[in-house]
Formats: C-alpha cells, structure tokens, sequence
C-alpha cells in the first residue's frame, strides 16, 4: 500500500469541517525587575482544565531552604493565593484549594485544572526572613518611698500612729516591704494603675502603737531594683510628752533613702 498524494476534492464534493470550540484562560504573571526598571509582565495562554505553570523568576540557592524565606503568590494584588512562611504553608484560597502547589525550589506556581477564573495577573512576593528583635521593658524607676506619719492617739502609756510610705512613677507592679526595729513587718498596701502597660504608684499602710524608739524601713522592689527610706522617732523625753515631738518632722524624724539593685 502507498500513500497517494493529496489532491482536491471536485467541485461540489468537498468536505466542510467544523472547527471545535475551546475555552482558554489567560493568565498574566508578573516577574520582578533589577532596581530602577520596570516590572515584567508576560501572558501565559491555556486551556480550561489543563495544568499551567506560573514561574517566580526567583530561586532559592542550594545553600539556603524555603524555611529563610516567606512566599506570597498573590492575584490581583489582593487575593492571595497561598503564603508561604518558615517553609510551612500558612494560607491558601479557597477557590485554589487542591488546585495549587509550589516548588520549595524555584518557587513555580501550578495549577490544574485551570478554571476560567483563574483569569487575572499573578505576582510572586519573596521576603527573606531578617532577624527579629523584642523590645522588652524591663523597669521604670520609682520615686524614693517617702515615709509619714500621723498620730491618731497619744498617752502615757503609748502613742497610737499610722504611718504612711508612698512611691510612684515606676514599671512594672512593685512588691512594698519593710522592717519594724529590724523586724519585718507586712504592710497593708494598695496600688494605682491606668493599665498594665501605665506605671504605677503604690502605698504602704501600717498602724503603729509605739511605746519605744521606733525605727522602720520602708522598700519598693521592681525587676530585681529596690529602693528604701529608713525613718525613725527617737524619745529624749517621756513618751506622754512626745506628742509635740512627734508632729515635729524636723525633730523626730529621721528619713534615709537608700537604692540598690540585685544580681539575676
């Protein structure tokens, strides 16, 4: 058998073939240019249902993974189509969903099928992954405890007094402490604060009914910082004549701020 060569038919019976219709998607992705120039449109053609790529123009080198970078393959500018971050996926579209998938390497875009949404332009966004630095803040200084004190009852016997110690300005929340005559003593304290991230001011209570020389120290402590004021009362007369003493601060009282800070 032997091929014949192709003639044309006579007149009258030739045949009429109708083309087929296909439906095609256009799809423009977008490359990025050298500084200064203008980006790099180019238009990729294809058929509904069939498997397209969408190349990156940029590639991972072979020293370096997916796990320094982040990749976002966005449409449109505003849809993203997936995100890549630490070398984990960590948003596709819905409308995408079984649809795409990306080389770790070249960073190349497929998806299959095609649909005829999928017309629109494309752009792949590469960020290498800098470092990331958290400004912690670790403290804001208080004020110097400022320590008072007023008498509520006096007698012979005892003077009755409540003492006051009061600090502000500082960050974060402080613990107030102190010392009775070197004994510690647990102070009813009471802080103020706009918020958590506001300083505070803080205030120490206590109720004292003294029959002796008094002398109390007074700590604010934040972060591993402490300030203290050391005030004390001391009696060169009876104590049912101290009264006048007492109120005198001049006099009676005696007030040394002191600032120290702990190794941690």
């Amino acid at each position: 058998l032997g091929f014949r060569p192709w003639e044309p038919s006579p007149p009258g019976k030739r045949k009429h073939f109708r083309k087929q219709g296909c439906t095609t998607a256009s799809l423009t992705f977008v490359c990025p240019s050298p500084p200064g120039q203008a980006l790099q449109e180019k238009v990729i053609r294809s058929k509904v249902g069939e498997k397209v790529s969408l190349p990156c123009c940029h590639e991972i080198p072979s020293s370096e993974s997916l796990h320094k970078y982040r990749v976002y393959w966005q449409k449109n500018i505003t849809d993203v189509v997936l995100a890549y971050s630490e070398g984990n996926m960590i948003s596709k579209h819905k409308r995408y969903q079984q649809r795409t998938e990306m080389d770790p390497r070249n960073l190349t875009l497929w998806i299959s099928p095609v649909e005829i949404l999928d017309n629109g332009s494309y752009q792949c966004v590469v960020q290498r992954n800098s470092m990331v630095v958290k400004l912690s803040l670790l403290a804001s200084d208080f004020s110097n405890p400022n320590i008072t004190a007023e008498v509520t009852a006096d007698s012979c016997d005892l003077t009755e007094m409540v003492i006051m110690c009061t600090s502000h300005g500082g960050f974060p929340k402080p613990k107030i402490s102190g010392a009775l005559n070197n004994v510690s003593v647990e102070w009813n304290a009471s802080w103020v604060s706009k918020s958590s991230l506001s300083p505070y001011n803080v205030t120490g209570k206590l109720l004292l009914n003294v029959t002796k020389d008094v002398n109390i120290t007074c700590s604010v402590e934040h972060n591993g910082f402490v300030k203290s004021t050391s005030w004390g009362c001391y009696h060169p007369v009876p104590l049912c004549a101290s009264t006048v003493l007492l109120l005198e601060k001049s006099v009676c009282f005696k007030s040394v701020a002191l600032e120290k800070k702990f190794l941690i």
